[in-house]
């Protein structure tokens, strides 16, 4: 944990499982990492990245306040889920898609939570894998050269994720929930 705590405060990027996915991940408040993570995965700026944060506590720091639907969907969802939150503030507007929306979870991940509440500050969650490429399921699917442009890689025991994506759901404009992916 520590090697990784240090590598996250220099700016680096990290290779570490989520409670999805093995991914690529740095500082969300560090655009410098960001934009090194992005040359990893080859993704243009305009690709939204995904942030990790801890819990509702730390989730509030970045979008102000929740719509009753998604607290009660965040509360008693069984599966990781995430939001795509318009209105963000205290993150970087480069994390931002096109029409001003981020990706958000609320990790469900005692190791993911355990990483940025000892780091105090969210983190970027970006597949291990370039733009386009298989997602891996498992640390062995993970291409050589993706381990090797991370700065730190966590071990592949602590593997908890079930290796699908999250649940990725907005609220609409008349608060209604639409889920985009399941």
């Amino acid at each position: 944990m520590e090697r990784g705590l240090r590598a996250l405060k220099k700016g680096g990027v990290i290779l570490y499982p989520t409670d999805t996915i093995w991914s690529l991940g740095c500082d969300a408040l560090d655009e410098a990492a960001i934009a090194r993570l992005r040359e990893i995965r080859q993704l243009s700026e305009e690709e939204p990245l995904t942030v990790l944060v801890s819990d509702m506590r730390m989730l509030l720091s970045y979008i102000g306040e929740i719509h009753p639907r998604l607290e009660t969907l965040l509360i008693y969802h069984r599966r990781p889920l995430t939001i795509l939150y318009e209105g963000v503030r205290n993150l970087p507007e480069t994390l931002l898609s096109s029409d001003g929306q981020l990706p958000i979870r609320v990790t469900v991940s005692p190791f993911c939570k355990e990483l940025i509440g000892h780091y105090g500050r969210p983190l970027i969650a970006s597949a291990a894998c370039q733009a386009g490429g298989q997602i891996p399921s498992t640390f062995g699917e993970i291409r050589s050269d993706i381990i090797q442009a991370a700065d730190y890689v966590f071990t592949p025991e602590l593997e908890e994720g079930d290796g699908m994506p999250s649940v990725l759901a907005r609220l609409s404009e008349k608060a209604e929930l639409i889920f985009l992916r399941s």
